[in-house]
């Protein structure tokens, strides 16, 4: 400094050559080697006041910094530490989050290790690509409060990210970081070393100085990212180290900005100063000459004018004021005032200076003015005044007052700019506001145990104390107080003992305590020493939330009284899985107590396998959807059990799901009875269609054995006998029929689909149709031009139609009109509403109206019922509509029907459209039997004798060599003896344990090429259901005739 001032006034003075590297000045260090010293004793006694301490020392140095670049950048002007401030400001407020959700803290939530290495995170985060971005903001303008809002944006969303729950887990408790915190602190590091790089590659306005400490405060940041690295516990080790070098490292960023707004600008001032000293005879203030003698004779001439209350008469008229003031002139300024005001040259701050006066000029005008009229002999004032460039600075404005006019001439005016300390001063009034603010009660006593601070919460609390409370008493004299107005509930009965023990923990602080006053507030304290000797005591007002604790203690008593009196065992389950509530049920189905429960995860309550068939259920819960299910589980207590369970999830108040409720209920006993009664349903259904086929069948055989005693009776009469055997085969065919309407109706029987021209079918039907109707039916076939084709069963189809057609006829005695239509439909959701047996899809649509005599509604509910019919007893078999409902069924369409009494009715059959481009090609059935190739031989194995006989005797006719056997055992016997066999012909069902199936299986073992044929009363898709029997197996339905049984020997022969 010495050389720098032997310079003054020849030359610019070069300040960065003449400092040395600042962080070789030891003074630097000792505040936070000071600082860390403290904490370090701290942590032995209290880590939570530790941290707590460590935390604040950063966090207002961070809201300092803003504070602090913010005010002077005006000055300043460097847009590099404005841009590190206004950062730093947020990070100081995730900061301070951090502190209060550390463990043991509590303040608004429970504090937990994750939450607060989360805020760590996005704090360290923040601070390393601020520190990288800054070189690069350095070199644009910026602005402060967009800045600011900017990055309280981006810690607004960090916030929510992490109380949402999508923020990254950081920690988990007794396991220790997570990867993604570990490599977090690594990512950290990189993006600091990359700043450092920055700092010294760029240009950015900062000088030699600034740039070592921000470049020390970076490298003191890595090292507290590396010390996390190895954090294992909040109150570890590498935790410890890692704060001190935070706060090292905070230090050196304050340090910078110090540099930058307050030595630096100084320094430029005390060397402006020195340049013009001979000048201006040294002064380091604004200094104006002023003329104020015009201003001192208007004055005289105020007095002579009767005028005693000069200020009442300068306030009361404003334009008077401004008259007076105008009179001011100023002759000359110094350099320093030109800075001040942001003048270039005196001209024009002259110029501007004697048009200056508006309102906050013209009030310490006033207050001049007064002191000349008042003959007082020196004038001083704060005041504000405005800039050429209209910024409000605040001064203080003082000259000498002289004694006569002449010295009015020329007065000296000094103004000093104390617009710094103003703002400091604003700073700590609003800490002190920003404390009384707070709902906690703060006090501070001093090292000999004197009030120095007691808040506005203290003094509204102790309100019948304040005269305890006020600077300069004793803490003894607030407790002794304190006994007397508010006598804690474990003081009543031991005062001076509590007393002692009060103001033990007082000198000697340790953790929080709660204490419960006479009047039922109950505070939760907070003392801690200071450095100085001092003691803050921090307390909070807990009575509500014990209220509330107290509250929910009942309310979770009635709640498990509600729960355990119901007869569903209810639960909750929470995010992680674990067990916080089960009612007395519960614990019966899962085994175990409350104490075991609570607190396990599901995983340890069920074995594995009903684990893993839960687990999907519970993940679907916990991301937000209700289940409801009805497994079967095996439960801890050994029973198995059908259970209706239902999962309901539970939103946190930040819509994140905090968990489930579970209810389940025993659903055995009712499913057992549900099963009775279905059992008994069918009996009932059974016997009534036992009843019908009996009937239909009894019909049926009578026929035949009246037929066949004809026969025998006239063997030997030489009588014609054929009619008698055409009566015996149509008998056969009715009964054959009326399986297949059984089988229709049960959607069991085997369907020939095809790709069917539903319009040229209908064509084909017209003469029949026309035939089968009568004279009196007015038969009317239409169709779209356009039809789709349909995938259906031709000749089911048109017994179909034959059907609704002969059904038509009969609900018009009387004859009538008779439409049969087809067209194509479109199903969509619309249609839907009221056609609940119907889907979406494309249809062709035959319709069969008549204008008959209707069905009531409850004939209608009815109608596919089998047996059901409103003939007359002989005239219909019950079955025909139930059998068009089940081919319709079981081709994948719907059945329709509109109907009203006397309006005649329609029926819709919905069949499913084809995609195919041309129609399957009609077979032709075969003119002459299909016969036996030569030598071609065939094993049959039938249970039945009569039909065993009959079958051997039809293969024969047909010209096949033939082997008969009863059951498989048998033919497995026989096979090895064949000289020769082309085909096995198999019943399905046989006696002695072995299917047809299964016999086929073991004939075609040995890989040859043996044809198979299966034969069964039972329809193909159920057999394929309960035997597993090939999709393309042959099957001959029984019961067959000679020609059905040639067609398809063939078949299966040739194919």
């Amino acid at each position: 400094m010495t050389m720098a001032l032997e310079h003054l006034g020849g030359g610019d003075l070069d300040i960065e050559m003449e400092r040395p590297n600042p962080l070789l000045n030891a003074w630097l260090w000792v505040p936070p080697i000071g600082m860390a010293v403290f904490l370090i004793i701290v942590a032995q006694f209290s880590f939570l006041a530790f941290h707590t301490l460590a935390e604040l020392f950063s966090i207002v140095i961070s809201f300092t910094l803003f504070t602090f670049a913010l005010s002077t950048h005006i000055l300043s002007r460097n847009n590099f530490l404005l841009f590190l401030a206004c950062g730093y400001f947020w990070i100081g407020g995730l900061d301070l989050v951090h502190t209060l959700v550390y463990t043991g803290m509590n303040v608004f939530m429970e504090g937990n290790g994750n939450s607060a290495v989360q805020f760590w995170l996005s704090a360290r985060y923040g601070e390393a690509l601020l520190l990288l971005a800054a070189p690069f903001a350095a070199t644009r303008r910026q602005n402060g409060y967009r800045l600011t809002a900017l990055f309280g944006f981006i810690a607004v969303g960090l916030t929510g990210l992490i109380l949402s729950g999508y923020f990254p887990t950081g920690f988990v408790p007794g396991k220790g970081l997570t990867d993604f915190k570990i490599y977090s602190e690594y990512l950290i590091d990189l993006i600091l070393a990359l700043a450092l790089v920055a700092l010294f590659r760029r240009e950015h306005g900062i000088s030699r100085d600034e740039k070592f400490l921000i470049a020390a405060s970076i490298v003191l940041t890595m090292c507290a990212e590396i010390a996390f690295t190895f954090y294992v516990s909040v109150f570890g080790l590498s935790n410890l180290a890692g704060h001190l070098f935070k706060i090292f490292s905070f230090w050196m960023i304050f340090q910078a900005v110090v540099i930058s707004n307050l030595r630096t600008p100084y320094a430029a001032l005390q060397a402006s100063e020195g340049k013009f000293r001979r000048l201006f005879d040294n002064a380091e203030v604004s200094i104006w000459n002023e003329d104020l003698s015009a201003v001192y004779r208007e004055l005289n001439r105020l007095r002579q004018d009767g005028v005693h209350d000069l200020r009442e008469h300068l306030e009361s008229s404003n334009s008077v004021a401004r008259e007076l003031a105008d009179m001011v002139k100023a002759v000359q300024v110094n350099q320093a005032t030109l800075e001040l005001f942001g003048a270039e040259t005196e001209e024009e701050f002259l110029n501007w200076s004697n048009n200056r006066f508006g309102d906050i000029e013209t009030k310490i005008f006033i207050d001049a003015a007064c002191a000349i009229w008042d003959r007082k002999r020196i004038f001083r004032s704060e005041a504000e005044m405005r800039t050429l460039d209209g910024r409000v600075i605040h001064v203080i404005v003082s000259f000498p007052i002289p004694e006569t006019e002449n010295g009015f001439h020329s007065v000296p005016v000094s103004i000093i700019d104390i617009t710094q300390n103003r703002r400091a001063e604003e700073t700590q009034r609003r800490l002190a506001t920003a404390i009384d603010g707070v709902a906690e009660t703060v006090s501070i006593y001093d090292a000999d145990d004197k009030l120095v601070y007691a808040n506005q919460a203290l003094r509204d609390m102790d309100s019948v104390m304040l005269d305890v409370l006020q600077q300069g008493k004793s803490f003894e004299d607030r407790i002794r107080a304190l006994l007397h107005h508010y006598s804690p509930a474990d003081a009543v009965g031991r005062e001076e003992a509590w007393f002692a023990e009060r103001m033990e923990k007082h000198r000697h602080p340790g953790e929080a305590f709660e204490l419960t006053r006479a009047d039922g507030i109950t505070l939760r304290l907070r003392e801690q020493k200071l450095p100085d000797g001092s003691i803050i005591t921090i307390g909070s007002d807990i009575s509500a939330r014990k209220k509330i604790e107290e509250a929910l203690r009942d309310s979770e008593q009635q709640l498990r009284l509600i729960t355990d009196a119901l007869p569903v065992a209810i639960f909750y389950v929470d995010a992680h899985m674990i067990y916080r509530f089960v009612n007395t049920l519960a614990e019966k189905f899962l085994a175990r107590s409350t104490e075991e429960i609570l607190g396990s995860n599901v995983r340890e309550i069920f074995d594995e396998e009903t684990y893993q068939r839960l687990l999907p259920r519970i993940q679907a819960a916990l991301s937000g959807e209700v289940q409801e299910f009805e497994p079967v589980i095996d439960f801890p207590d050994g029973e198995t059990r059908e259970m209706a369970f239902s999962y309901v999830p539970h939103h946190g108040f930040g819509g994140e799901v905090a968990g489930y409720f579970g209810l389940g209920i025993d659903v055995t006993e009712r499913h057992a009875l549900e099963l009775q009664l279905r059992q008994a349903q069918k009996m009932e259904a059974i016997g009534q269609l036992t009843g019908g086929i009996a009937h239909d069948f009894n019909n049926v055989l009578a026929v035949i054995l009246g037929s066949l005693g004809l026969l025998s009776t006239n063997l030997t009469s030489g009588q014609n006998l054929e009619q008698y055997i055409n009566l015996a085969i149509a008998a056969t065919n009715r009964g054959a029929a009326l399986t297949h309407r059984l089988l229709a109706f049960a959607r069991k029987q085997t369907l020939d689909v095809q790709d069917i021209d539903v319009g040229g079918l209908l064509d084909g039907m017209d003469d029949m149709l026309r035939r089968s109707l009568g004279e009196t039916i007015d038969l009317r076939i239409q169709y779209s031009a356009a039809l789709w084709l349909s995938r259906i069963d031709p000749g089911e189809l048109e017994q179909a139609i034959l059907n609704l057609a002969v059904n038509a006829r009969d609900a018009m005695p009387n004859g009538g009109r008779l439409t049969i239509e087809a067209g194509n439909k479109i199903v969509d959701e619309g249609d839907l509403a009221d056609k609940r047996e119907l889907t979406a899809g494309e249809f062709v649509v035959v319709s069969v109206s008549d204008i008959g005599i209707g069905m009531t509604p409850e004939i209608q509910e009815q109608i596919f019922d089998p047996f059901f019919t409103t003939k007359e007893v002989g005239e219909g078999t019950g079955l025909g509509l139930s059998m068009v409902f089940g081919f319709v069924k079981q081709s994948g369409g719907h059945v329709v029907v509109y109907s009203e009494p006397g309006h005649g009715t329609t029926i819709h059959l919905y069949l499913p459209r084809s995609q195919a481009v041309t129609a399957t090609p009609r077979a032709v059935a075969p003119l002459t039997l299909a016969r036996a190739k030569p030598g071609e031989t065939i094993l049959a194995v039938e249970d039945d004798p009569s039909l065993r006989q009959l079958i051997e005797s039809m293969l024969r006719d047909l010209g096949y060599t033939v082997y008969i056997a009863q059951h498989a055992q048998d033919a497995l016997q026989l096979l090895p003896k064949l000289p020769r066999l082309d085909l096995l012909l198999t019943d399905i069902v046989l006696p002695g344990g072995m299917s047809g199936f299964e016999l086929a299986k073991a004939a075609t073992s040995d890989g040859g090429s043996l044809k198979i044929l299966y034969m069964s009363g039972y329809a193909k898709g159920a057999l394929e259901h309960q035997t597993n029997m090939d999709a393309g197996a042959e099957l001959l339905p029984k019961p067959f005739s000679m020609e059905d049984l040639g067609r398809m020997l063939r078949k299966t022969l040739d194919g």
